[in-house]
């Protein structure tokens, strides 16, 4: 074990000390670490100057103003003594330690912005040992230089006029490949079933510029059309995934042929293109970020990043109006703590960014309406994909039976009942039908 003489008292810190202008970064860790304050002073230094001792006056003052700083370091469980009548298991596996390490990092080495960000909390770092970033707590100082979403929960409502319930999304499927005017009418099936949002699916890379235009004008036909026949107004989100210059250029065409919003891939093209997206004053529409890739980055318990980082805090951070993340219920079931908490993170109070609306989606039918509700309250987009769409009556049936789910969970009727006295229900019920 090393001696603490070893190291400058400026490299550790408590938390209190340092949260007004730093960055702090809580990195889960599980390896046998013969000393864990090398271990965690080498984090901090790695990610910083590059150098984990003082050598001289000058190196002495550029760790004090660019070093980071171990500001907590707790093995799980929390080991006491040696050998005491009270401690269960008084001598820890020394080939299997787990612990919770806390960084601080001066705000101003990431430069107000997500690239630097990233590489200073989690570059080098990552490749060593069996380590995941698990939270990342960002200070005023670092925020107040974004903007954040434009429109957010508040300006989602407002735009399509749903104030009191959760908003429903369907997607146009097939993925690709569908003509201009198949998608038209498709957009038409979903809105008239009730969808408040028809999004393209993230699959969908039919958006040269000419097609994309031609495509997003005739969907927009339709829209006009809903809202003089109904006096709804449906959101079109174009899909406008690129490489960043052309991403831009593509979200001001979709905007300028009348996209009601925009979506991206925001894992593949980067937070930082999403934020170019975003900021840009041609690109006026809520812009949604996708989660495609984001399983890679989290979904390891012992590596990555956790969730609620890579599909909460940074695209809230690079202005999303809305973000995607699954339910524990379908395709990829996420863990039920975890659904909630992405939820919590995209609308709590983080400086003065905007709330961003949570979407939830993935394999979910009208039986997850209640549940969604309960634990993820009113502020949320249900995404009706595959499963919704293929109701045995059809798209519009299918977007149909959502919303009449959506309308039983508000007024606390068991699905049941409402399925009594609604076709589009009834079939979850049946005996042919594949119900959990």
């Amino acid at each position: 074990m090393g001696s603490l003489e070893r190291y400058p008292d400026r490299a550790y810190a408590n938390a209190e000390e340092v949260v007004a202008d730093h960055v702090i970064a809580t990195y889960l860790l599980r390896e046998p670490v013969l000393d864990i304050f090398e271990r965690a002073l080498g984090m901090a230094m790695e990610q910083t100057v590059g150098a984990a001792t003082y050598r001289d006056a000058e190196s002495a003052t550029l760790i004090a103003a660019h070093g980071g700083k171990v500001i907590a370091i707790q093995e799980i469980p929390d080991h006491e003594h040696l050998d005491h009548p009270l401690a269960v298991d008084a001598a820890p596996d020394p080939q299997e330690r787990t612990y919770l390490v806390q960084v601080a990092y001066p705000a101003a080495n990431a430069a107000g912005q997500i690239p630097m960000l990233l590489t200073t909390v989690f570059g080098d770092v990552s490749q060593v040992g069996r380590i995941k970033m698990v939270d990342l707590t960002l200070p005023r100082a670092f925020l107040d230089g974004f903007r954040g979403p434009r429109f957010g929960v508040e300006g989602l409502r407002r735009l399509t006029g749903v104030t009191d319930r959760p908003l429903v999304c369907g997607i146009l499927k097939p993925c690709i490949g569908l003509t201009v005017p198949e998608t038209a009418a498709l957009f038409r099936e979903l809105a008239e079933g009730g969808a408040d949002i028809v999004k393209d699916d993230e699959l969908n890379g039919q958006n040269q510029p000419d097609h994309l235009r031609e495509r997003v004008a005739a969907v927009a036909k339709e829209a006009q059309r809903i809202k003089e026949e109904h006096g709804r107004t449906v959101l079109y989100m174009a899909n406008v995934t690129d490489r960043a210059d052309r991403m831009l250029e593509k979200a001001r065409i979709a905007v300028d042929a009348g996209a009601g919003a925009v979506m991206l891939t925001a894992i593949t093209t980067g937070w930082s293109a999403l934020q170019q997206v975003a900021e840009d004053n041609d690109v006026s529409v809520p812009v949604y970020a996708h989660s495609a890739l984001s399983a890679p980055l989290s979904l390891s318990p012992e590596y990555g990043i956790s969730s609620h980082i890579v599909l909460g805090k940074l695209p809230r951070l690079a202005g999303a109006d809305m973000s995607s993340f699954s339910t524990p219920f379908g395709r990829f079931p996420a863990r039920p703590e975890k659904w909630m908490r992405l939820s919590k993170v995209l609308r709590s109070p983080l400086g003065n960014l905007a709330p961003t609306m949570p979407m939830t989606g993935g394999g979910l039918d009208a039986r997850v309406a209640a549940p969604a509700l309960a634990a993820l309250g009113r502020d949320v987009v249900l995404i009706g994909g595959g499963r919704v769409q293929g109701h045995p009556m059809g798209h519009r049936a299918g977007v149909r039976s959502l919303r009449l789910a959506i309308d039983a969970a508000i007024q606390g009727r068991p699905l049941e009942d409402a399925a009594r006295e609604h076709r589009e229900l009834a079939y979850l019920f049946e005996s042919t039908s594949d119900g959990r």
